[in-house]
């Protein structure tokens, strides 16, 4: 990975087989977001709805904007062979970092990695390099299943936009993501639940609000 000043991923490699030869290169140009209006902004991004689903058996959500995901998710909950419940649409993210209307990344867009965890069958959601590179460095049991979806790394300047937080469920070892202040408090009030806020309570990416 090769980074500019920013922080912004300009260029990266990939070596499927671990050959040693690089089998694809990827470079990136950035664009900043119309200073104009947010409304015209809000049109230039590729957004799409979060779906989150409850594991009532083992205590873990699973996040998606894939349709097929969901309905398939649906369909098995409802025949009683997957125990998911569904919650709702809880904000927007980027299906993809391109502005529709230039076709150049966007800047501060960061995509999300999900890992899936073979010995509980929970998801685990990450912007962070360092973390999934350190998940597919020591932890042989997760499988990594590639970007999901992108959000803002930091708050933009001139769209309007919501912090997520992460919480760590203690009891399952999940990551809760939310935007929700209410269901935040709530949890953090409870005495049967067991979380704790992660990134030093610091938003882990912005979203746009449904």
């Amino acid at each position: 990975y090769v980074y500019d000043t920013n922080n912004n991923l300009i260029s990266e490699t990939e070596d499927y087989d671990a050959d040693g030869i690089v089998d694809n290169k990827s470079i990136y140009k950035y664009i900043q977001i119309d200073q104009e209006s947010e409304t015209n902004n809000e049109d230039r991004l590729s957004l799409a709805d979060v779906h989150r689903f409850y594991q009532h058996e083992k205590g873990f959500h699973l996040y998606t904007i894939d349709s097929n995901e969901i309905k398939h998710i649906k369909q098995k909950s409802n025949i009683l062979e997957m125990a998911y419940e569904y919650e709702a649409e809880k904000y927007q993210v980027l299906a993809d970092n391109k502005d529709l209307v230039t076709g150049e990344t966007i800047e501060g867009v960061k995509p999300l990695y999900r890992f899936f965890n073979n010995d509980t069958g929970a998801h685990l959601y990450t912007m962070d390099l360092n973390e999934k590179k350190s998940i597919e460095a020591n932890l042989p049991n997760y499988d990594f299943e590639g970007i999901k979806y992108y959000a803002f790394e930091f708050e933009p300047e001139n769209l309007e936009t919501i912090p997520v937080y992460r919480m760590l469920n203690n009891q399952s070892q999940a990551h809760l993501f939310s935007s929700d202040n209410n269901e935040i408090s709530s949890i953090q009030k409870s005495s049967s639940l067991d979380f704790s806020m992660e990134n030093d309570g610091n938003a882990v990416f912005y979203v746009v609000e449904l």
